[in-house]
């Protein structure tokens, strides 16, 4: 299955759109279903840095693009900035929702 995703990667390299989309699609799903069944706030927070962080070091192994440590923190620091956006956005969701 990696390699399969790996081989995914490398024919849509040049569609980051693609790319972003899934992204946004599975951690938007796996924060609504933590949402959904536990109602934690750092549980969600942690569920989707795991998934960001997962997803962009794959694809940076897929790319050839990993360095050295410091694209490690880089890609730290993404993952981290884009579970925030999402538990602002399912906050705001639900927030208006009732």
């Amino acid at each position: 299955m990696l390699k399969n995703y790996i081989n995914w990667l490398k024919k849509n390299r040049n569609k980051p759109v693609f790319r972003m989309i899934f992204i946004v699609l599975i951690v938007t799903f796996t924060t609504l279903t933590i949402n959904i069944i536990q109602g934690q706030i750092w549980l969600q927070f942690l569920i989707s840095f795991i998934a960001a962080f997962i997803i962009f070091t794959l694809q940076m192994f897929s790319d050839g693009s990993y360095v050295d440590y410091t694209s490690f923190i880089v890609v730290g620091g993404v993952a981290l900035f884009l579970a925030f956006i999402m538990v602002v956005l399912i906050k705001a969701l639900f927030k208006n929702s009732k």
